[in-house]
């Protein structure tokens, strides 16, 4: 097996599994048991994607290239701590908002730069 066909099979799997335990958990535990649950999914995730990040950092130092898999990575993680702080009944401290929101702009702005990039290169 090639070293990009067992990703190209268990990433949607990993998904379809991530999506199904929420849903379960939800339907079955309760939305606090649901909040757990989102919490330990999105900080696994964030770990992945920034293990990612810095795989393919290594491999390919143009930078504007793989900026998005680190600022999905910190959405990941302070999406987690902000369940982790809905499930414990906490309020969520405005940092953790902050970081989040802060996060999410850099996303889009990182993947807008790198589309407006290959409409140059194609175009």
């Amino acid at each position: 097996m090639r070293n990009g066909n067992w990703r190209q099979k268990i990433v949607p799997a990993l998904m379809i599994a991530g999506v199904a335990s929420l849903l379960l958990s939800l339907l079955f535990g309760g939305f606090i048991f649901y909040q757990w649950m989102l919490a330990c999914e999105a900080t696994a995730t964030s770990l992945a994607l920034f293990v990612a990040y810095l795989h393919y950092y290594r491999h390919d130092t143009r930078k504007s290239k793989w900026l998005p898999l680190l600022s999905l990575s910190v959405i990941g993680a302070s999406g987690g701590a902000k369940s982790f702080y809905v499930a414990t009944g906490r309020d969520t401290p405005l940092l953790v908002v902050g970081i989040l929101l802060a996060a999410v702009a850099w996303f889009f702005v990182a993947s807008w730069m790198i589309w407006r990039a290959e409409r140059r290169v194609v175009g």
